[in-house]
């Protein structure tokens, strides 16, 4: 989980594969998170080739750093969801359709949620990464409605919507069964993003918010291991 302040962006490498979920794409008269922070960091890895891009979504604190990604790095693949492909035909994406799977090094990342065409959270891609016997849910800024259609364990959830209210409810959580959160939030957003509302609904389960852990790396070698790198800065 990259700490790109309010967005998503996750980096998944996968055996010297790399793949990003979602982009981030905070910018501001004086401040632009491509430039300072997911290009640096990206290099600092080393990495040259992007295995695939998948964007849950066309906004743009999920999508706005694509084009600054793609002009930095061979960008292989971007991958959506049906109804995000118009607003990203300059790269040529790929749609994926439910129950789409996708073959990795180490496990799979299949298709759960499509979207529902109409409104654009609604709109958000559904993946469930299979890392080593170790499930991930990421379902970008999917509203509670939707998800709670979904009946899916999972170890680790990526929570929807920066931890807004609109999503994340009981009936969810149970349904889930997480052993491990992940929010991606900026500090003292405008949003309120998490709100008390959903932490108060996630007590009795380890949650990783970038807004106090900064980057978190979890490792999936030797069950699930987590690492938390925070920094300072500007970070919104």
């Amino acid at each position: 989980m990259i700490d790109i302040g309010q967005g998503d962006a996750f980096l998944l490498n996968d055996g010297g594969d790399y793949y990003l979920i979602d982009v981030g794409g905070p910018k501001y008269d004086d401040y632009d998170s491509g430039e300072k922070i997911l290009v640096p960091y990206l290099k600092s890895l080393g990495i040259n080739n992007i295995k695939a891009v998948f964007i849950s979504h066309e906004d743009m604190d999920h999508s706005g750093n694509l084009e600054i990604l793609n002009e930095n790095f061979n960008v292989e693949n971007v991958i959506s969801g049906p109804y995000n492909i118009n607003g990203l035909k300059k790269y040529n994406p790929k749609a994926l359709k439910l129950n789409d799977k996708i073959m990795l090094k180490n496990g799979s990342v299949t298709c759960v949620f499509e979207g529902k065409e109409g409104e654009e959270n609604a709109e958000s891609l559904g993946l469930l990464f299979e890392i080593k016997g170790t499930r991930i849910l990421c379902l970008g800024d999917l509203p509670s409605e939707y998800e709670n259609q979904l009946k899916i364990k999972a170890d680790i959830l990526k929570l929807s919507h920066h931890g807004s209210a609109s999503s994340t409810s009981e009936l969810f959580l149970e349904s889930v069964e997480p052993k491990l959160v992940l929010i991606s939030a900026g500090r003292n957003n405008r949003y309120g993003h998490p709100s008390r509302e959903v932490i108060m609904r996630l007590k009795g389960i380890r949650v990783y918010n970038s807004q106090d852990c900064g980057m978190v790396k979890v490792s999936f070698d030797d069950g699930i291991r987590v690492e938390k790198f925070l920094k300072g800065g500007f970070f919104r």
